[in-house]
């Protein structure tokens, strides 16, 4: 292919939100011609609008982002956060891979001229690159610096000759460079890298990589459905996804983070604005990547500080070189601060990022076996998954009273339906397993993406029809506390609650009913609630609805003995006396009165 025919392929029209903005913007450039220049290129001309302050254009503009750009604009207290780790010298070189509109870069360039007030103007520009896959926030970020650089500079030309020098670049940051131009040609249809941009990726290294990277999902309900071109480039070029994974959980924010150590000097850094789900279970393998080869230095959590966003937020800063010191853990909601081997980190089933707990009560409770150690594999598993699907399944009150089949159940409905453990399930729907529906659905399904080119195996599901039929527990996935009921009748249940279920474990049928109350009595428990927060079982985040993760469930320390006492001691009691419960379970585990207090005061604060 001709290397000048690699030219952008975008369509030429703005936004209006985008002109809105760029024509206020513009007001302030005092370059006559450059503004000339500013107002043909972006095809502006003059109109009345119906606001008054500069503020109320960015929001309109911030507004009409596509959502599936996945564009989080960085709010200033945490732009403050992520430049306060950087460490200016005059030599260095900073990237940032998701630029937006310019914030984090206008952040920067303050703590510059602030270290370094005598740096030249073509110093400090030829300092910065930045990249976006948004045309328009680009252009609004390059308008952005160039006004800052007109009020720092009052004596300089602020011309198109200068907007011409600035690195800044439409490209997506999930390619990497080695590709090819055939490849991108078909990877993305709206625009192709030109060679500079290729050139860039490839030779040129950062001392810092500075993001608030975009948040875009590749699975899951409300996803941005992966081409399988797409999936196939993703799964081969990216170092952190183990051979073995075939379609994996992927967010944008994971390529960001292993392209941007990609493009750092030895021993530069990437400090990067995260979405909390990098600790979920999805990102296991980024995390094991990132904690085995490269040295972080601090994780700050607690974060919370976006308009439009529900979940919490967290900062990386990472180092380009092997592990060799501690990590600075901080919880910024809390004050908490610990420094800790990351290797300690690995020793972790799923690497997650957490606190060490130098726990006595802990350590007693690590000595027995886990629950998938009694319930093993699908034991503990999800419910149906029927997408927005879940109306065709549903059937009225009066063929469920009539019916002898025993398909059609009711249908429990998350905390809805499950508020209390003490409490009766309240029914508002009743369903009907049927295979063969969901058989049809599901094939439908995968026929409208392979039109799409899309390979997703994610089907709608009922699951296995014997275990609603069986005596069963359901516990709530998203609650402040665990909340496990069981039940003996025939239910069903959305994928808002988890279900678990003997026909998996070796315990006799005969057993079944027993050794579910037992489970039942232990897991709503005091022990339980605290070692659910304290091992993040229950994931807490600011702004965002306490989650437990199916994952983290089965890790749960726990202990069964049909053959003893205590264990018919337990199942004996009614399930309303849980402070008798309560006290069983600490005279069984001789907890101390120290320990019997931690436990108290802390289920007390929850």
């Amino acid at each position: 292919m001709n290397v000048n025919a690699l030219v952008t392929r975008c369509t030429n029209t703005f936004s209006p939100e985008f002109k809105s903005l760029a024509i206020k913007l513009s007001l302030a450039i005092q370059n006559r011609s450059f503004k000339d220049f500013i107002w043909e290129k972006f095809e502006l001309n003059d109109r009345d609008d119906n606001f008054t302050e500069i503020k109320d254009f960015w929001r309109f503009f911030e507004q009409s982002r596509d959502q599936r750009l996945g564009a989080f604009y960085t709010p200033p207290i945490c732009q403050e956060k992520i430049i306060s780790k950087i460490k200016i010298n005059e030599q260095s070189k900073y990237l940032d891979p998701g630029v937006g509109t310019g914030n984090l870069l206008l952040a920067l360039i303050d703590k510059i001229l602030t270290e370094l007030p005598g740096i030249s103007i073509d110093k400090l520009i030829n300092s910065l690159y930045a990249f976006d896959l948004d045309r328009e926030a680009l252009e609004l970020a390059k308008l952005n610096i160039l006004l800052k650089l007109q009020q720092i500079y009052p004596s300089a030309v602020i011309d198109r000759v200068l907007y011409e020098k600035l690195k800044f670049y439409e490209t997506d940051f999930t390619v990497k460079p080695h590709t090819g131009f055939d490849f991108l040609i078909d990877f993305n249809p709206i625009y192709i890298d030109s060679k500079c941009v290729l050139d860039l990726k490839q030779a040129e290294k950062f001392d810092y990589v500075i993001s608030n990277p975009p948040f875009i999902t590749f699975y899951g309900r409300r996803s941005k459905k992966l081409p399988e071109i797409h999936r196939q480039y993703y799964l081969k070029s990216y170092e952190f996804i183990p051979g073995e994974i075939k379609n994996g959980k992927l967010n944008s924010y994971m390529f960001f983070i292993e392209h941007g150590l990609n493009l750092l000097k030895e021993g530069g850094q990437l400090i990067y604005l995260l979405d909390n789900s990098i600790y979920e279970t999805s990102a296991y393998f980024l995390r094991k990547w990132v904690v085995s080869n490269f040295q972080i230095n601090s994780i700050d959590i607690g974060l919370a500080d976006f308009d439009r966003v529900a979940s919490g937020q967290t900062i990386w800063q990472i180092t380009k070189h092997i592990p060799k010191n501690p990590v600075l853990l901080r919880n910024l909601s809390t004050g908490v601060e610990q420094k800790i081997n990351q290797v300690k980190w690995l020793e972790n089933a799923e690497c997650k990022i957490n606190f060490i707990q130098n726990n006595f009560i802990l350590q007693k409770m690590r000595s027995f076996q886990s629950i998938s150690h009694y319930f093993p594999g699908k034991s503990i598993r999800t419910c149906c998954m029927l997408l927005d699907l879940t109306e065709q399944f549903l059937v009225e009150k009066e063929i469920y009273e009539r019916d002898d089949s025993g398909l059609i159940m009711p249908y429990l409905e998350g905390g809805k339906s499950l508020s209390h453990p003490d409490k009766p399930f309240k029914i508002y729907h009743h369903i009907k397993y049927d295979r063969d529906l969901q058989l049809r659905l599901s094939e439908e399904i995968r026929k409208t993406l392979e039109q799409k080119g899309i390979k997703n195996k994610k089907r709608i599901g009922l699951g296995p029809l014997e275990m609603y039929l069986s005596p069963k527990l359901f516990i709530r996935q998203s609650s402040h506390r665990l909340i496990v009921k069981f039940t003996r009748e025939n239910l069903m249940a959305n994928n808002s609650l988890y279900i678990l279920t003997p026909i998996y474990s070796a315990f006799q049928k005969e057993e079944w009913e027993k050794v579910l109350i037992y489970t039942e009595r232990l897991l709503n428990s005091k022990l339980y609630l605290y070692m659910a927060y304290k091992l993040d079982v229950i994931r807490k985040n600011v702004k965002q609805q306490p989650q437990i993760k199916v994952g983290d469930l089965r890790q749960l320390p726990f202990w069964i003995d049909i053959t003893s006492s205590w264990f018919y001691e337990i199942i004996n009691l009614s399930p309303i006396q849980r402070d008798k419960i309560d006290d069983m379970i600490y005279h069984y585990l001789n907890l101390t009165p120290e320990e019997i207090n931690e436990i108290e005061c802390f289920v007390q604060s929850v």
